[in-house]
């Protein structure tokens, strides 16, 4: 909370690329330190690390945004967004796992970390040589490409204007709040999903650390699964005139404000069902596919 304002504005007048490479550089270098600082100085020292993350974290969306806007046309985002948003639910269909083997392994857990810090201090080196904030500045892209990007996109100021922003609407603005308010309903049930789910399997269901990390995974499976449905559906719509791109926006929220308030009924577990272990496992896996 703390960056993502900050971040926001930042984006506007400086290089994004070099912004999200700060940001994976801050996540990578406290992953990498974090095995460390619990041994050495105690869970203060994880604690102001996992602060360092939030703040890297933090930077992540309106960065990822900013880069959106000036390589993806606006009739292709839904699918663009399904797409590199994609990468939540691959790690944890992937990483649940993995990080179950090195905890159950002689590794431990300080192995996730560390492992999680190489991955992200290479993404920056590969980001670094491959990525530019623009079309124009690519030399992965042909011209043709290049000039189907400069057709559809916007075009960039390239006179800075001083702009004024009008907090005070904003801060009254209905649609606004309503999104704040669905965005804060839907993280919390994503938080529930990864954090407490794997304790219940763990205390209740008394899953192994392997077993645990694999039945985790599923929710990331089938959000992706939707995910990678839905984006392209709603461009279809788009493309087709049947839907504006507002519509769009508002049937794709408030499909996820319906499932948000699902979610809490479908993971509902009487005493009777934890005995159950398929019926519990079942009612977790389809959960939250549309979040």
């Amino acid at each position: 909370m703390l960056s993502t304002l900050p971040s926001g504005l930042a984006i506007d007048r400086y290089s994004i690329r070099h912004l999200l490479l700060v940001s994976v550089l801050l996540l990578s270098s406290a992953s990498v330190l974090m095995p460390l600082s619990a041994e050495l100085i105690g869970p203060y020292g994880a604690m102001a690390l996992r602060f360092v993350m939030g703040v890297g974290e933090g930077v992540m969306i309106p960065g990822i945004n900013g880069m959106l806007t000036g390589w993806i046309p606006s009739h292709e985002k839904s699918t663009a967004a399904s797409l590199f948003t994609s990468g939540n639910q691959l790690a944890g269909i992937i990483g649940n796992p993995v990080a179950a083997e090195f905890c159950a392994s002689k590794l431990r857990w300080p192995a996730v970390f560390y492992s999680s810090g190489i991955l992200g201090f290479f993404w920056c080196i590969v980001w670094q040589f491959t990525v530019n904030n623009s079309p124009a500045n690519s030399k992965w892209i042909s011209d043709h490409e290049v000039t189907y990007l400069q057709h559809h996109l916007p075009e960039k100021q390239t006179k800075r204007q001083k702009k004024v922003i009008p907090w005070r609407s904003m801060m009254r603005s209905a649609p606004l709040i309503v999104v704040f308010y669905s965005s804060i309903i839907c993280n919390m049930m994503i938080a529930m999903i990864l954090v407490y789910i794997p304790v219940y399997f763990k205390d209740v269901l008394m899953l192994e650390v392997k077993q645990n990390g694999f039945y985790t995974a599923l929710p990331h499976t089938f959000n992706l699964i939707s995910k990678l449905v839905w984006g392209p559906l709603m461009d279809y719509l788009k493309q087709k005139k049947l839907l504006t791109a507002t519509q769009t926006v508002k049937l794709s929220q408030v499909t996820c404000d319906v499932q948000a308030w699902n979610s809490p009924v479908e993971q509902r577990i009487d005493p009777v069902d934890a005995d159950n272990k398929p019926l519990v496992l079942y009612k977790e896996k389809t959960a939250a596919p549309t979040l």
